[in-house]
């Protein structure tokens, strides 16, 4: 499967299956719930209220709770890797217009990678086993990766050549019950005999915010 049908499956489980997993099930309940209300309210002695209509309504809700503590269990670590699988992607993904007439072609600016990694450790020793080329003297002035690092997550460094600006984007995606993800972005800029990584963009990416958000440029 190709990079860009995997990207619109991932949407469609981020943005439909998820969302409507747990919309229909609470809409059913709320309808049900309705009716119980009603039934106990307006009708008339006992019988009504043990009908075997009442019953089947009340065991419906019970099941319906029941699968929605399964569906959310199950697909809150889904979702974790659906987003960090699309911001993945999506990084490797931009758009380079061209011409007059609004024409374009996408591109991959990712240069240089390393993860996304759930050992962080993992991840930093990779960048200091070549600091030029992660700028990383200059990063770590900038970021205190022990403060980042303090909640399990997941970590990815990418330089990204994007037309006439080059970058470094650093994305640390909590293991948390929703996805949230904080970004850093840096601007490599090009001094007279020497290159420095500026500390440009801060965001926190939350769902339900698109994943490509997580390429602040």
């Amino acid at each position: 499967m190709s990079d860009e049908m995997m990207m619109y499956l991932l949407y469609f489980v981020y943005y439909v299956l998820f969302p409507l997993g747990l919309i229909i099930p609470i809409l059913i309940i709320w309808r049900k719930k309705d009716f119980i209300t009603g039934i106990s309210k307006f009708g008339e002695g006992r019988e009504d209220r043990s009908s075997p209509m009442l019953r089947k309504h009340m065991g419906d809700i019970k099941k319906l709770q029941v699968f929605l503590v399964v569906f959310l269990l199950i697909f809150l670590p889904v979702m974790n890797f659906t987003f960090s699988d699309l911001s993945d992607i999506t990084m490797s993904r931009d758009r380079r217009y061209f011409g007059g007439l609004g024409r374009s072609r996408v591109y991959d600016p990712v240069r240089r990678q390393i993860g996304p990694y759930r050992d962080t450790d993992a991840v930093l020793e990779e960048m200091r086993q070549n600091p030029d080329d992660w700028y990383l003297e200059d990063i770590e002035e900038q970021l205190d990766f022990d403060e980042i690092t303090r909640i399990p997550g997941e970590m990815a460094v990418y330089f990204l050549d994007k037309r006439d600006s080059r970058h470094i984007v650093i994305t640390y995606t909590y293991l948390s019950p929703i996805p949230i993800s904080r970004v850093y972005g840096f601007w490599v800029y090009d001094m007279i005999e020497d290159e420095r990584a500026s500390l440009e963009k801060q965001e926190t990416v939350i769902y339900p915010m698109n994943p490509a958000n997580t390429d602040p440029f």
